[in-house]
């Protein structure tokens, strides 16, 4: 856990560790709510797509090896792959109240 002091017009510094968890740059849009007694900060689904598509690819950055299941798909193909899995997950899984996340994809 991590603490952050609220400075001058409320605003907050996002840790570290927090930051490398969840990738954000300056000038993201993050979604700001108050659930349960904490303040949650979400990226909007722009930002986290855009977070979770560049993590996913980083991988990718090193030739495939030639047994991967990748190998024969474009760029685009796969890039499609990775957003269909990023919205599944997205869907399993339950926010506030164990209601499930509506995705935009």
């Amino acid at each position: 856990m991590s603490l952050v002091t609220v400075g001058m017009n409320y605003q907050v510094i996002i840790p570290d560790e927090v930051r490398e968890q969840m990738p954000v740059a300056v000038g993201d849009p993050l979604e700001v709510t108050f659930q349960d007694g904490a303040i949650l900060l979400r990226p909007t689904s722009d930002a986290a797509r855009l977070a979770s598509a560049s993590k996913l690819l980083s991988g990718f950055r090193n030739p495939l090896p030639a047994d991967c299941e990748f190998t024969h798909m474009t760029e685009d193909e796969i890039m499609e792959l990775a957003m269909d899995e990023i919205a599944q997950m997205r869907a399993e899984q339950p926010v506030g109240n164990g209601q499930k996340r509506e995705t935009g994809h």
